[in-house]
């Protein structure tokens, strides 16, 4: 209830404390580490996340989702060695083909690489043909990310990717 109060009331560091007792109380939590690794994303604390991705892993190695941050972030932070890693441990735990897709899409428009993100989204229209309604978002979106403009760039950036990271966590959920 704390946790939720002061998410609410903007205040980082009353969340910040208690996420920190929480997580040493209950180290193995998903709900707790979830919301630890979102604050730590928030924060721009690369390592933070980082530490909060491992000890997901570590408490969780079977889950998918623990990966998925770990892609995540990787993507965030633009790291392709931290990116590859984990695409291999996504592969071995059976990750859903359609988010390996889409991230290896987002991975090469973050690092701006628009070539690449351009074959990745041909690979994922052909994949996800029945998914059309979510390719017209996707198409229009990553136009914009290539843009001139580099306030429209950077927002459709974020809407792509906050949608990419909703969709693809639906899908994990799903499985």
């Amino acid at each position: 209830i704390g946790m939720e109060k002061a998410k609410m009331d903007g205040n980082q560091v009353m969340r910040g404390e208690l996420l920190t007792i929480a997580s040493e109380r209950y180290y193995n939590d998903m709900v707790f580490l979830r919301e630890l690794y979102s604050y730590k994303v928030e924060e721009r604390d690369a390592a933070g996340a980082a530490a909060v991705v491992k000890q997901m892993i570590q408490h969780h190695p079977k889950e998918l989702e623990p990966v998925y941050y770990g892609l995540q972030l990787s993507i965030i932070s633009q790291q392709g060695t931290a990116y590859a890693r984990f695409r291999k441990m996504a592969i071995a735990n059976k990750m859903p083909i359609q988010v390996l897709m889409l991230l290896d899409f987002a991975f090469e428009l973050i690092m701006g690489k628009k070539e690449g993100a351009i074959a990745g989204l041909e690979i994922i229209r052909t994949r996800l043909a029945k998914k059309n309604h979510y390719m017209i978002l996707i198409e229009y979106l990553t136009e914009d990310t290539f843009s001139d403009d580099e306030v429209r760039a950077k927002h459709a950036r974020k809407v792509l990717m906050d949608s990419i990271d909703q969709y693809c966590l639906n899908l994990i959920i799903m499985k």
